[in-house]
């Protein structure tokens, strides 16, 4: 009764997922004589039938220049474009600068072409120049980053090595060799005096071998821990630079301040002072400007002054300290400007207005961003003491307001 009983519960399951396999549209069984009746062995001969599964997994690679409908779909979602859009490229952000409405079309004309209608599209858009440097450009005719070409069109380095390696239309241009760099000289000389100090040289082919209770990691530890202390030594050597530099700034500032109250009707001395008063970093070795918001806030503030006919005259801005002006020294010179020369009649009615002696203004990280200088020092207001006018101009700065005039003041 068991084994009856068994066998019909074998042919109960065998008749529902398997039944319709194996009929044809008229009913008839097609495989009647072929597939075993019995469950057990039903199922054997199913197993041997069936064909091997394919793995899908890091064993499966997918070609390069391959994309699937779903991943094509996926990649035009709008919470895919926007999550991609606040990827970090490069300090112009020209992913952010794109748009989502960018980014789709491009994506969609890429992802519309056949596969070696993509090599060639992405062959068009990149090009070598004759220095070694890469531009990468949209259809748009828009410059990017390499990061940001990457992520528009989802390829990564493999492939833009690729178009190099199989391209045939234009003579191929050698790279540019890169001289190594100060931190690649420090990891030489690191790993130099560790294999003397720790590891073993053999005699016949002078190589160093490293020892057993060594692991890559460990030595890797090591070098963080020392580098660690060269980073913390170098930083306070930047520190007292820092200050020395400041200190002769300010002396330099406090001569030509005492010769233009001596001599008022041959110089004039104008001063803006966007000092970081806290001292709470050095905004100078910042690549990008401090954070005043939250937590962070610090106390920057803008003191203008002008020592006019022996007299001292102050501008205090009429800002708030904590707001965020990119045009704030533009805006205190033209303030000066409207004080000092606005009216009909001029203050000064000698021969000639006396020149500008000098102009400083200390290390500040926003002003460095203004200034788009490589070493963002300081601003500078010059004047030419041969002519009958004052000329006052920020140094190097090449953006524009809103209303496209040039952020610069002339003073006539």
């Amino acid at each position: 009764m068991g084994e009856q009983k068994q066998n019909a519960q074998d042919e109960d399951e065998d008749v529902g997922p398997f039944a319709t396999e194996n009929l044809s549209e008229s009913g008839e069984d097609k495989s009647a004589e072929e597939v075993p009746v019995t469950g057990r062995r039903f199922r054997e001969t199913l197993r041997e039938q069936k064909p091997p599964r394919v793995q899908v997994g890091s064993s499966r690679k997918r070609r390069l220049g391959e994309v699937d409908s779903g991943f094509v779909l996926f990649k035009l979602t709008l919470e895919c474009l926007a999550k991609e859009l606040r990827q970090f490229c490069c300090n112009k952000t020209c992913v952010w600068n794109l748009g989502i409405n960018m980014l789709r079309r491009e994506r969609k004309l890429y992802f519309r072409l056949s596969r070696s209608e993509r090599s060639v599209y992405l062959e068009s858009l990149v090009t070598k120049l004759e220095s070694g440097r890469v531009v990468f450009r949209l259809s748009q005719n828009l410059s990017v980053c390499r990061k940001a070409f990457k992520i528009v069109f989802c390829v990564g380095n493999s492939c833009l090595q690729r178009l190099w390696l199989e391209d045939k239309h234009h003579a191929s241009i050698d790279t540019v060799a890169r001289q190594p760099s100060v931190e690649a000289f420090i990891l030489l000389e690191w790993l130099d005096s560790f294999f003397l100090s720790h590891c073993e040289r053999q005699r016949a082919d002078g190589k160093y071998h490293l020892p057993n209770n060594f692991t890559k990691k460990e030595v890797y530890d090591h070098y963080r821990t020392d580098m660690a202390q060269v980073h913390e030594y170098e930083a306070v050597e930047a520190l007292k630079l820092h200050k020395k530099q400041q200190a002769e700034e300010r002396a330099a500032a406090g001569r030509r301040r005492w010769k233009a109250l001596d001599s008022p009707k041959d110089c004039a001395y104008i001063q803006i002072d966007g000092m970081d008063q806290k001292k709470t970093a050095l905004p100078h070795f910042t690549r990008q400007p401090k954070s005043v918001d939250g937590a962070a806030l610090v106390g920057v503030h803008l003191v203008g002054a002008m020592i006019f006919h022996g007299k001292l005259q102050t501008l205090p801005p009429e800002r708030d300290e904590n707001a965020v002006d990119e045009r704030v020294a533009v805006t205190t010179t033209e303030e000066f400007r409207r004080r000092i020369f606005g009216h009909r009649r001029p203050i000064y009615s000698g021969p000639r207005r006396p020149p500008l002696g000098s102009a400083a203004a200390d290390r500040a990280a926003h002003i460095g961003e203004l200034t788009e200088i490589h070493d963002k020092s300081f601003l500078a207001v010059l004047a030419d003491d041969k002519t009958s006018f004052w000329i006052c101009q920020i140094l190097k700065i090449n953006r524009r307001n809103e209303e496209g005039e040039p952020t610069s003041v002339q003073i006539q």
